[in-house]
């Protein structure tokens, strides 16, 4: 079985920067970041097993978490998604994603290949240009 992912926004994020910084808000005791509030649906924890969490900034793929544990929890509004995810961001070679309220799925043979190690990143408002001409 492909193992999947799944897609978030990084509402109210301009860059990569920002991002880590709401990271280190949800660090917990356990060392896991933590991203709560999937209320829209059930995220099944079978078919997270070796997932990722994909982050889409300004309409490109640019960053991705191994999910660690999914576990669910009585929210106000119903049961509420507790996903822990591996602290730390891994850059992924940069992908035109439409950008989405809540979160998705993303089936494992669409993931975007992990940046390789030492290479430079392209900024996000680059990426964007450039997947949106089929050129990344």
């Amino acid at each position: 079985m492909t193992a999947l992912g799944l897609t978030r926004v990084a509402y109210a994020c301009h860059s990569v920067d920002d991002l880590i910084n709401r990271q280190a808000l949800f660090t917990v005791g356990s060392g896991a970041d933590a991203h709560i509030r999937l209320t829209s649906a059930r995220v099944p924890r079978r078919d997270l097993g070796g997932g990722s969490l994909f982050w889409i900034l300004k309409h490109t793929l640019i960053a991705r978490q191994p999910i660690l544990s999914v576990a669910e929890e009585a929210g106000a509004d119903g049961p509420t998604a507790v996903i822990r995810l591996r602290p730390g961001l891994i850059p992924v070679v940069p992908r035109h994603y439409r950008a989405h309220q809540g979160w998705r799925y993303l089936s494992g043979d669409l993931w975007p290949s992990d940046q390789p190690q030492g290479s430079s990143q392209i900024p996000p408002d680059l990426a964007t240009e450039l997947a949106g001409l089929a050129l990344l």
